[in-house]
């Protein structure tokens, strides 16, 4: 059983206020708040963003991913014919709007902030596992860098990316590593980018192999590889501020690295 309306937007604050979104799909509603963060008081509320055509057309903004604040704008991963949902951070109305309930929008869970531009990457929250490409979907996991360049994780590739600066035009692929069949988590660091997926075994019948890797943030010259007990959870990988990687295993273990 679950309920119909979690919170899995997570939160953000910001200026003393608390920003959180509940809900799965907009069919059965979707609620947006803004909360005092010291008190719990209400500031606004949004309770009809789910449905944003007319009386008989139910559609709108889900809640299929994280929130992101930008110059006065709340968003929020739709995952849906809205994504991403966009609020007045002061008054909390949207500001999407819809005219087609089967538009084409980017359906991720994940929101960046790129050269000025919100973008949106990975599957959906309520998703199969498995990756399925369409144009319905984002891309797939990604780590924002500088200067508009992003690392790219797909099923068999790390790569680094430089976006393009509008739809016309096509992204500048830098480097590609092909060493991973499934990418689980990407960071990008200081002076390198850090990683955890699977590599192909070279017995065909073997499962694939789990490990915590690095590479050059330059080139993409594999810097080291250190083999995992078990697989990590997804997005199970983080980095603090000495320089230590944290690394999440889906058995429960927490790996701690040195820098």
């Amino acid at each position: 059983l679950s309920s119909t309306w979690p919170v899995m937007s997570g939160t953000i604050v910001e200026d003393g206020t608390v920003y959180a979104a509940a809900g799965i799909v907009s069919h059965d509603g979707t609620h947006v708040y803004a909360l005092d963060a010291i008190t719990g008081k209400l500031k606004w509320q949004n309770n009809t963003s789910g449905q944003l055509m007319q009386d008989d057309i139910v559609c709108g903004v889900s809640v299929q991913g994280h929130m992101l604040i930008d110059d006065g704008k709340l968003y929020l991963a739709g995952g849906n014919v809205v994504s991403p949902g966009v609020f007045d951070l002061e008054t909390g109305k949207c500001l999407n709007t819809l005219e087609n309930e089967w538009q084409k929008a980017p359906r991720g869970s994940e929101l960046f902030l790129i050269d000025g531009q919100v973008r949106v990457f990975d599957k959906t929250l309520y998703s199969p596992r498995e990756y399925i490409p369409s144009r319905y979907h984002a891309k797939y996991l990604l780590q924002a860098g500088t200067g508009g360049t992003v690392i790219q994780g797909t099923e068999n590739a790390m790569m680094r990316v430089q976006l393009a600066k509008s739809e016309d035009e096509k992204p500048k692929l830098i480097w590609q590593q092909n060493r991973f069949i499934e990418t689980s988590a990407v960071v990008v660091a200081q002076n390198a980018i850090l990683a955890v997926g699977s590599l192909k075994n070279e017995d065909a019948e073997a499962k694939p192999t789990p490990v915590f890797e690095a590479y050059n943030l330059e080139t993409g010259k594999l810097l080291f590889s250190h083999k995992l007990p078990t697989y990590a959870a997804s997005w199970g990988l983080a980095v603090d501020r000495t320089g230590r990687s944290i690394v999440t295993l889906e058995n429960g273990e927490v790996l701690c690295f040195g820098k």
